[in-house]
């Protein structure tokens, strides 16, 4: 499926009933999609949330919604790593990825540095 499709309504649901603060089941059972029971929805909405049209349109309604989300997870992360309310040793490295996303400040996925053929990596001559 192609992922610069715009979203279908049922998609639009599920994104607004996810950026309200549902859990994934309970979106996509009230967006409206066909499954029978909790395993199955959770598998639909592990899927849908994995497309790139998803995510996208779920940051946006939650940027619309909740502008100042990023400063506000941002203020947490360093509170807890710094502040009063310290975080156990063991949960540092959690704070700091948050951190890192909030801010951008995040390596690319997997899927975003494998962008060379095999010819270009080995600097192979082309046939």
């Amino acid at each position: 499926m192609s992922d610069d499709k715009p979203l279908t309504p049922q998609e639009q649901r599920f994104v607004k009933e996810l950026a309200s603060g549902k859990k994934n089941i309970d979106a996509i059972k009230d967006a409206g999609y066909n499954v029978t029971n909790n395993r199955s929805a959770s598998a639909m909405a592990s899927r849908k949330l994995s497309e790139s049209k998803i995510q996208s349109a779920l940051q946006n309604e939650i940027s619309l919604h909740y502008p100042n989300l990023p400063k506000m997870v941002a203020d947490r992360c360093v509170e807890r790593l710094f502040g009063a309310e310290r975080c156990r040793p063991g949960d540092e490295l959690k704070y700091i990825q948050e951190l890192n996303k909030v801010m951008g400040w995040y390596a690319p996925k997997k899927e975003d540095r494998r962008t060379l053929s095999i010819q270009e990596k080995w600097k192979l001559p082309e046939e």
